[in-house]
């Protein structure tokens, strides 16, 4: 008997360990990416005002490093930098909510961020960030009056890690209020909403309606909380079609992969801020790359307007709706982007989950696929097996591209070849940086979808045919009345 109740007591203390939860395994949330190589600026030779021809490298604005910034959406969020390739340690930290925290990464350097915890993640830098946030210096270096802030032309990612959700947190970088909205969110469904500062104060509330939008200025070198009753997405930034300074604020990028309102970057409807003033000579515009004929309707979000239908085929199709927001939705998965072919820099990132297969437009400049594990991808028909943490460069131009698991790409757009002295008619071609940043989606958040219940984006019309029906029955019945009315009389 003793034996017996010794075996029953074994046998339980068995199951029970069986049934704890094995703590060693924590789920990873990973992040790529590259610093650009070319982090400096130009000058003129003479003010601007005077027109000149030729500009000058500005030693000054030279910089040999790009910053990894990690925000906290959760509390004790353990963070490790790594090197790549070869997975060298560069920092490791802790961050609570609200809080961040920069690392220098030197240029031309590839790294890797590993959170236990989804976390925002930005990759930001170049002389005039450094001088705003790192050294609160607010004098400018070339164009501008004070109170300057940088702002990257980006999508930013929910405290869950996607691009859809109900809470996000994330880094302004400003020095004084900004003369134009630089914070958007997009309504998916209708939703009470509130802002908070780093302190805890509302400084924002506001309800939107499915499809609406809403553009903020906020300011201050801090954090900011977005809390939505329903699910939205954010961007910050402006797109760009001139010379990419607008009063004292500076949008950074001139090209931006937009998310997809359904998960990840290949899907059937898109949400982005547009412009009414595309200038003559300009060459920005916004981009659909579908992988098979499909028909878009591209929409005003301010006026609930439709601006026109697309029709979608093996060629790109470039847009410049005259709209301050637009939405696009196409009836088949597509890939949408905001490009300017020559004027354009910027950084931003893409990713196609495991079983996706997509088109994808590389702009001039650097792009970099990473992997995560070990993947098999097929680049226009050419598979290609890849280790865990692979670097793959990929050219110029339009790609197939499909996938066994999942990857993020990196685009480095500025026009090649840097020259050391350049037109200043065409200033904005300069082959360098004095700012960029990018939000960085983790390489698990990329398969994520949403199932939501989305509402048309512009009101269903009722058809011509049943107005001068009804109108006609109406006119009829009225007829009727009156002859029976006055029949009686």
């Amino acid at each position: 008997m003793e034996i017996m109740k010794y075996g029953i007591c074994i046998l339980l203390v068995l199951v029970l360990v069986a049934l704890m939860p094995i703590t060693d395994e924590i789920e990873e949330y990973v992040y790529y990416g590259y610093v650009p190589w070319n982090i400096f600026w130009f000058k003129p030779y003479k003010p601007i005002a005077e027109y000149t021809t030729k500009a000058l490298l500005d030693e000054r604005t030279i910089k040999e490093r790009g910053f990894v910034i990690v925000v906290g959406n959760h509390d004790d969020t353990k963070v490790k930098i790594y090197r790549i390739p070869g997975v060298r340690l560069v920092n490791e930290f802790i961050v609570d909510k609200m809080e961040y925290v920069l690392t220098p990464i030197p240029n031309g350097t590839s790294f890797k961020v590993v959170t236990d915890k989804p976390a925002t993640v930005m990759l930001m830098g170049g002389d005039t960030f450094e001088r705003v946030v790192l050294e609160r210096n607010a004098s400018p270096r070339f164009y501008g009056g004070p109170g300057w802030s940088v702002y990257p032309t980006t999508f930013l990612t929910s405290i869950n890690g996607g691009y859809v959700g109900k809470e996000f947190i994330f880094l302004v970088t400003s020095l004084a209020k900004p003369a134009s909205n630089v914070i958007h969110i997009y309504s998916l469904e209708e939703c009470e909403i509130r802002v908070y500062d780093s302190t805890g104060k509302i400084v924002e509330s506001f309800k939107l309606k499915p499809n609406e939008v809403k553009g903020l200025m906020l300011d201050g070198i801090t954090t900011y909380r977005v809390v939505s009753t329903g699910h939205i997405m954010v961007s910050m930034g402006s797109i760009l079609t001139g010379y990419g300074i607008i009063a004292q604020h500076i949008a950074v990028g001139n090209f931006m992969y937009l998310p997809s309102a359904t998960g990840g970057f290949v899907g059937t409807r898109f949400y982005a801020p547009s412009t009414h003033e595309w200038q003559l000579k300009c060459t920005a515009r916004f981009m659909a790359v579908p992988s098979e004929k499909t028909k878009a309707v591209v929409v005003d979000l301010v006026y609930h307007r439709k601006i026109r239908d697309v029709e979608l085929g093996e060629n790109v199709v470039k847009l410049k709706p005259e709209a301050e927001y637009i939405a696009v939705e196409s009836d088949k998965p597509m890939v949408f982007v905001f490009y300017d072919p020559s004027r354009g820099s910027g950084i931003s990132y893409i990713g196609l989950g495991a079983g996706q297969t997509a088109r994808i437009l590389i702009p001039e400049g650097e792009a970099y696929l990473f992997t995560y594990r070990k993947t098999e991808v097929t680049i226009d028909g050419v598979p290609i097996t890849l280790d865990a943490d692979t670097i793959l460069p990929l050219s110029k131009g339009v790609h197939t591209i499909s996938t066994d698991s999942n990857i993020v790409i990196q685009a480095i757009n500025y026009p090649r070849p840097p020259y050391a002295e350049v037109d200043m008619r065409v200033l904005t071609t300069i082959f360098g940086f004095h700012a960029f940043g990018a939000c960085i989606p983790s390489i698990q958040s990329i398969s994520r979808t949403y199932e939501l219940e989305f509402k048309p984006l512009v009101a269903q019309e009722m058809p011509y045919t049943l107005v001068i029906g009804g109108v006609a029955a109406l006119i009829v019945a009225i007829v009727v009345v009156l002859f029976l009315l006055r029949r009686k009389s």
